[in-house]
């Protein structure tokens, strides 16, 4: 689904993507970036692709890799877009790291960005729903910002 046809989207929107199980099939193990034989390989990489060359620099890749291989995470999900055409700028993956929580992670980075960008509306796509319900209780804090929560887990689909 495109959320730009839910929600309209302007230039101070930011559209925040998670990789693994969203974008695309694929484990914590950073020799296997995917599962290709999974039978949902790339989730929701359709909507990614089109909202890429709609919104270009309002998109983020969030994922729980770990920090220690943070220039690798990054590399190895830019070289993954690259087969699709997309020439994702690194500094717009941002790599969390799971421990001691993934949400915990992911709601820190997603503060900073509304903090610092201070956008009128956020998507946040995940597939974990511990992660959307941390971010979906951040509208309160940031009532000046649309918080919008979307997404699905492996059992949902």
């Amino acid at each position: 689904m495109n959320w730009y046809k839910i929600a309209q989207i302007n230039s101070s929107d930011i559209i925040i993507y998670d990789f693994d199980d969203t974008i695309a099939s694929g484990t914590n193990n950073m020799q296997r970036i995917l599962n290709i034989g999974n039978d949902k390989p790339y989730v929701w990489l359709s909507s990614f692709v089109e909202d890429y060359k709609k919104y270009g620099d309002n998109l983020y890749i969030m994922t729980a890799r770990m920090h220690k291989t943070l220039g690798d995470c990054r590399k190895l999900i830019k070289s993954f877009l690259k087969q699709f055409g997309i020439d994702f700028p690194e500094s717009n993956i941002i790599c969390t790291g799971f421990l001691p929580s993934t949400w915990g992670r992911k709601k820190v980075e997603v503060e900073k960005i509304l903090k610092n960008e201070s956008p009128r509306k956020l998507i946040f796509i995940d597939d974990g729903i511990n992660n959307r319900e941390v971010i979906d209780g951040l509208q309160d804090k940031y009532p000046y910002t649309d918080i919008l929560v979307m997404g699905e887990t492996k059992n949902e689909r």
